[in-house]
């Protein structure tokens, strides 16, 4: 029976001591996700942080610079509970401007327009769910109207990797000026992870569109079955990256004309890493930005679009293209004489492209000459282009062209 008390006691003590720990710990790891968090884009401030042995509750003041306006503020007001091994929290938004208050109030026609739930593991992991509601807003000029929306997150804050999900039923609207718009089933999935030493992410992403409509008095625009997907890669001795895309659009409308099964697949390969994530960055330092170009043109790198493909109305577009920029290019010599990159490029380029095209009145003049000059070559309905670049010596169709 001792033994079973002191176990008991030991177990408890243990709970105690595990809810305390992650109390300390959401504490300092929310601080820390805070103070990273804040950037140009959006200031993030901790108002106050009270904790007791329970229960804390937190206040967060958000600033989101409006360009050529006053600043977009909103508080956030957070309710957590701790457990032994976790801790979750439960976010109200406020904002400081009563005007914009009531008007989103008015839109959702409700104050628990937003739900917001968020759990921190022991391991220092976040997980959240955001829900916003349908709302809708209509006058005389103009109206807007949108469905529920959807987020998902989860963000490692020792790691900096995480995913997240959006999913949005759509929205749609019309304008003072005679636009209209209309976006149905709206979908990104993302997963990313920070790479040491540098300002870029490894990530994965894919984006789904069912449809999209815009029209005015002039013009009408549809785009159906939109995917967008593909990943950044860092090697593994972190100097170079890799990027690769994938999209796709199902059917293409504007004006009465259609374009089905539109499809892109382009990847740059073995692009310098510091420079990339100096270029990217925001950095205004010249210097900077002038070295990590050099850098990014010595390293070299390859260009892969491997699928290039369209059903338009005059008939199939179909390309592709290899190109390889070797090391060693010099920046400053390239931009006194571009023509000097043509001895550090290697590569092939494939296009076929319907011979209807050069009815067209925007093509037909440069049509015309790519047929005289053998540039383009007729093979039943279509005009194909086969060249290669090599070691400086470009050729055409079987033809070899004279660079200089």
């Amino acid at each position: 029976m001792k033994k079973s008390i002191i176990a008991l006691i030991i177990i408890f003590l243990g709970l105690l001591s595990s809810t305390y720990f992650v109390g300390e710990m959401v504490q300092t790891e929310l601080q820390k996700l805070i103070k990273q968090q804040s950037d140009q884009s959006a200031q993030i401030e901790l108002v106050s942080y009270q904790k007791s042995f329970l229960t804390a509750q937190m206040q967060v003041k958000v600033t989101i610079p409006m360009e050529g306006g006053t600043p977009l503020q909103f508080i956030i007001d957070s309710d957590i509970t701790h457990y032994p091994y976790k801790a979750t929290t439960s976010n109200h938004i406020t904002f400081l401007d009563e005007q914009i208050a009531e008007k989103v109030e008015d839109f959702f026609e409700t104050k628990d327009w937003l739900t917001s739930h968020e759990e921190v593991s022991i391991l220092g992991s976040i997980t959240g769910q955001l829900k916003l509601v349908n709302g809708s807003f209509t006058s005389p000029e103009e109206s807007f109207n949108s469905e529920p929306l959807a987020l998902s997150y989860q963000y490692n804050v020792s790691q900096h990797s995480g995913e997240f999900n959006i999913d949005w039923a759509g929205f749609d609207g019309n304008s003072l000026d005679g636009q209209t718009f209309d976006v149905q089933s709206f979908e990104i999935h993302s997963t990313f992870a920070g790479v040491n030493n540098s300002h870029l992410l490894d990530y994965q992403y894919r984006t789904h569109i069912e449809s999209l409509a815009l029209s005015d008095p002039h013009s009408n625009l549809r785009v159906s079955g939109i995917l967008l997907e593909g990943e950044t890669e860092t090697s593994h001795d972190q100097t170079t990256v890799n990027s690769k895309n994938n999209w796709k659009v199902k059917e293409y409308q504007e004006n009465g004309q259609v374009f089905t099964d539109n499809h892109i697949n382009l990847s740059l390969l073995g692009l310098n890493l510091q420079a990339i994530s100096t270029l990217k960055s925001g950095n205004e330092n010249a210097i900077l930005i002038n070295q990590a170009l050099i850098n990014l043109l010595k390293q070299g790198a390859t260009v892969e679009l491997s699928t290039l493909h369209s059903n338009t109305p005059w008939g199939v577009v179909d390309g592709k293209l290899h190109m390889d920029i070797q090391p060693g290019a010099i920046l400053q010599e390239v931009i006194n004489n571009p023509l000097l990159l043509i001895d550090y490029v290697n590569g092939e380029l494939d296009l076929s492209i319907p011979q209807k095209l050069s009815q067209h009145p925007e093509f037909s003049e440069g049509i015309r000459m790519g047929i005289i000059s053998g540039v383009l070559k007729q093979e039943d309905k279509q005009l194909t282009l086969h060249s290669s670049l090599d070691r400086g010596e470009l050729t055409v169709n079987g033809q070899v062209i004279p660079l200089q």
